[in-house]
């Protein structure tokens, strides 16, 4: 193993001459590592990626080695580390990810020698009590993320000083007044203040009201333009479980222009502050859980992914004429009687679970769209009703179903719908009330019993099993290309249908939901409107329905070594980190301007 240059060895535990392991890894994953320290004969000098996640580690090496090739280290969840590692000799290091490593008390002040880190994870480090005030001499860095650090209680004052600084996210801290010099930055993209309830009933809103409104301003201070349009650049803003409402919001949610993504979620407000209908680049709003709200209009017509899951007042929803929706979630909001101005034709996934108000005839006009709209995308649909549409040709009682594939054309484009009636269970209310978390999500097993082999899945339905004792359907339909459709969820599953061929598709919800009756219908006389030389997974895959970037770390690990390694092609060090930074790994996306919160 000379040459090897990626090594995967999770939850094992090795013994033996560490030495005599391949002095050309560039990459090592070892999750669930038993070793408390890296031992010394364990060539490491050339190891670009260094992913140790829920290791055993109390000190992860000396302070004599040398990691100078070194550019990703990610350390999260290991319960067991108490002090970061002296970072004196990694001076190349461009990620670092300490996300839930809950006895970590110190984060070693060698941090400053790290003039290329671009990404700093310190998420659910609850006993982190300071940063070392070297840290804003960290000229490089883009995003903070200090989320969930419980007594973290103070932002070194020049912390302003890092002026490529991006992303910061301090919900859930004890940070009692931010640095003043934070409004001289002028490249923010992304600012989380979520759970911040005290900050922003005490110090925080005179603060914050100074810094983004210039009516407060006086002439002299106007002179200073950077005290307000260095936040005009957010793309992303979070104040959710904020104690925000309507009368008591210390911003001008107007001057953010540049917003794309807002998260109000967990709030008190009854209707929306007047100054989102003014948010022309809003993209997505994030509403849920404000029991309150009573009606939501007014939206930017640029909206395309509204949730507002949990309102439980809401009786009216309205969107204008030319809404681009593509994506609702409104599940156990149990009031609501009318949504006006829906786009059905737009709309790739939309959950109404729990929303037994609607009339019954808005639930049949979404499935009619479903049915007749044939532009190539998929869809997720889910509202209350405990019947399969009569168009279904293939319906059964329980929890699977089989068809026989009908003749199909290659290059023909087809849809394929799925659907399956379901309640939730008492174990799953008791699981609610203690938890307060829903249950994951719904498994799905395709099962093709003349090739023999079968996929599961766990299709991408935030909402799918809210808390709720009517019945739901949901019904999934994917388009079909070549014969091919994509199966999205937690990754891509491509699976072809071959005429004759007989598929039995499954579904599992464990002990907390039933499935009582599903279906499957293969739509054979759609209009041929895609190009027969196009890409399959062009056509058919969206982001919109899968959530986004894969989560999966073994698939993160494929995704970029599969295509160079495995056919002996030589990938560079920067090639490698530019690939993690596209990925989402534990929680951060290292690129497109997002981190969770």
């Amino acid at each position: 193993m000379k040459n090897l240059r990626l090594l995967q060895i999770n939850n094992v535990h090795l013994t033996g001459r560490f030495e005599l392991l391949s002095k050309e890894l560039r990459w090592l994953c070892w999750h669930k590592c038993p070793l408390k320290i890296l031992p010394q004969n364990f060539h490491l000098e050339n190891l670009v990626v260094l992913d140790l996640q829920h290791s055993n580690f109390k000190e992860v090496w000396n302070e004599n080695r040398v990691f100078n090739k070194l550019k990703v280290l990610n350390l999260s969840y290991s319960k067991n580390l108490c002090k970061s590692p002296c970072f004196s000799r990694v001076p190349h290091l461009e990620i670092l990810v300490l996300e839930g490593c809950i006895n970590l008390i110190e984060l070693h002040d060698s941090v400053r020698y790290l003039e290329g880190l671009v990404l700093l994870n310190l998420k659910g480090c609850k006993n982190l009590r300071n940063l070392p005030k070297s840290i804003s001499g960290l000229e490089s860095l883009e995003t903070l993320n200090l989320s969930g650090c419980l007594q973290l209680e103070k932002l070194p004052e020049n912390l302003g000083n890092m002026m490529a600084l991006k992303e910061l996210f301090i919900g859930g801290t004890a940070i009692k007044q931010p640095p003043s010099s934070l409004r001289f930055l002028m490249n923010w993209k992304g600012l989380s203040l979520s759970e911040c309830k005290e900050q922003f009933s005490g110090s925080w809103l005179p603060r914050f009201s100074s810094w983004l409104s210039p009516r407060s301003l006086n002439p002299r201070t106007l002179l200073r333009a950077s005290a307000v349009s260095g936040f005009g650049t957010l793309v992303k803003l979070v104040l959710s479980d904020c104690n925000l409402s309507e009368d008591k919001i210390p911003l001008d949610l107007g001057l953010f222009s540049s917003l794309q993504s807002l998260d109000l979620s967990e709030n008190n407000f009854r209707i929306l502050p007047n100054s989102i209908s003014g948010l022309s680049k809003l993209e997505t709003l994030y509403l849920h859980q404000n029991k309150s709200l009573s009606s939501i209009s007014g939206l930017p017509a640029n909206i395309e992914t509204l949730s507002a899951s949990g309102c439980s007042s809401l009786e009216t929803l309205s969107f204008s004429s030319s809404s681009e929706l593509a994506v609702l979630y409104l599940s156990g909001c149990c009031n609501l009687v009318d949504i006006q101005g829906l786009n059905l034709e737009s709309n790739m996934q939309v959950e109404l679970v729990g929303c037994d108000n609607l009339s019954s005839d808005f639930c049949e006009s979404v499935l009619q769209c479903t049915r007749t709209n044939y532009t190539p995308c998929n869809r997720l649909i889910i509202f209350p009703t405990s019947e399969i549409p009569n168009w279904f040709s293939n319906q059964e009682m329980g929890s699977s179903i089989s068809f026989r594939v009908p003749s199909l054309s290659v290059g023909d484009f087809r849809i394929l719908y799925i659907c399956a009636v379901y309640t939730c269970t008492e174990m799953s209310r008791m699981w609610w009330l203690d938890t307060g978390i829903e249950w994951p999500q719904i498994k799905m097993a395709v099962h093709n019993k003349t090739k023999g082999y079968q996929q599961v899945i766990l299709p991408a339905a935030p909402g799918l099993l809210h808390v709720n004792y009517s019945d739901n359907l949901f019904l999934f339909r994917w388009s079909i290309l070549r014969n091919k459709f994509v199966m999205l969820g937690n990754s891509y599953k491509i699976m072809e249908l071959v005429s004759g061929d007989e598929i039995e598709f499954s579904f599992d919800l464990g002990a907390f939901a039933g499935v009582k009756k599903c279906g499957v219908h293969v739509l054979v006389d759609a209009p041929n409107i895609m190009d027969k030389n196009a890409s399959d997974v062009q056509y058919i895959c969206s982001d919109a329905v899968t959530g986004g970037i894969f989560e999966d770390d073994a698939f993160v690990v494929d995704e970029v070594f599969e295509s160079d390694f495995s056919i002996g092609n030589k990938v560079c060090e920067n090639d490698i980190v530019h690939r993690m930074r596209s990925l989402k790994v534990n929680g951060v996306v290292f690129e497109g301007h997002v981190a969770t919160h």
